[in-house]
């Protein structure tokens, strides 16, 4: 019996896959059917993808993707619409309102052809460490307001979507002053953010620097937003034994899952399944399957949590 069994209505465990293996991996194809409910294409919604060749969007990959997860029954989520390292070149060199238009044309063309993903990370990563806005192409030609106008184009084009803007090192007090600044005035604008898209890519130590991380996370909650735990990777950097390692990554994700249900959220999407596809350091065997697809003991530290957690009546 895989996860899935084991996961409680109304929550999701996804994983973030990478289409290339996908419509190539069989083995990868049924271990996700069996153990998840959500995935997230990694890259084929992204701009990058769909706007690869000129004033041609691309829906190529991202159909595949969404086909196979109504085949299986798999929730998706749409993710990340604008984000400042996936602009095409042949874009790069236009001016401010072309681009816009441009930008527009594809978050809105993205988002209508396909109405059953309800939750999008319409775009990210706008702060650096320090909490100011990034000097990148989204905010040179769009403006410093860049974030707040890809939403509005969102709305318009999906009333009915759930809109998230998505983030990572947020444990930093900077970032969080910053992005709680940001959400104000978007709240202040009127329907155009729901939740915040939180990314967690950490090693198994870097994963206790997060226990003051609930209180921030409950603020946003107060403010009436959503909170997915989008992005989930905990990499294995323990430099003693292999047992140990793994025993020390299986901790680390059952206190990440924790942390995702003491903040009431309903996702938890890891970025990946198995190690054989690591998006980063595949050394460091991030995820909950061996190379072998075989399960870690990360693997039932978040079975035994999810059967905790359905045990409780969700």
């Amino acid at each position: 019996m895989g996860l899935k069994n084991c996961i409680p209505t109304g929550f999701y465990l996804g994983c973030a896959e990478e289409v290339t293996h996908l419509k190539t991996d069989e083995l990868l194809q049924e271990l996700i059917v069996k153990n998840f409910n959500l995935i997230t294409p990694q890259n084929a919604l992204k701009l990058g993808r769909i706007g690869k060749n000129p004033h041609d969007w691309n829906f190529e990959e991202s159909d595949w993707v969404i086909n196979f997860a109504h085949t299986h029954n798999l929730s998706v989520r749409g993710h990340l619409m604008t984000w400042a390292r996936s602009i095409p070149e042949w874009m790069r060199e236009m001016e401010s309102y072309q681009f816009s238009q441009l930008i527009k044309e594809y978050i809105s063309e993205t988002m209508i052809r396909y109405p059953t993903i309800k939750n999008w990370d319409v775009c990210g990563e706008a702060f650096d460490d320090n909490g100011n806005i990034r000097d990148t192409i989204l905010s040179a030609l769009i403006g410093p307001h860049w974030v707040r106008q890809t939403l509005i184009w969102a709305r318009e084009a999906r009333p009915d979507a759930r809109l998230f803007y998505s983030e990572y090192r947020l444990q930093g007090y900077r970032k969080q002053k910053a992005l709680l600044k940001l959400i104000n005035e978007l709240l202040i604008e009127g329907n155009i953010l729901d939740g915040i898209g939180v990314q967690l890519h950490h090693n198994t130590l870097g994963v206790l620097r997060l226990f003051g991380f609930k209180d921030f996370l409950r603020t946003l909650t107060t403010k009436g937003l959503t909170i997915h735990f989008s992005e989930v990777t905990v990499w294995d950097k323990t430099t003693l034994s292999e047992n140990f390692g793994r025993l020390s990554q299986a901790v680390a994700y059952s206190e990440l899952f924790r942390l995702c249900r003491d903040c009431g959220s309903e996702v938890f999407n890891i970025w990946g399944s198995t190690d054989r596809y690591s998006w980063r350091h595949p050394e460091l065997t991030p995820f909950l399957f061996n190379r072998d697809y075989q399960p870690k003991p990360a693997y039932f530290a978040i079975k035994d949590a999810l059967s905790r957690f359905k045990g409780m009546g969700s």
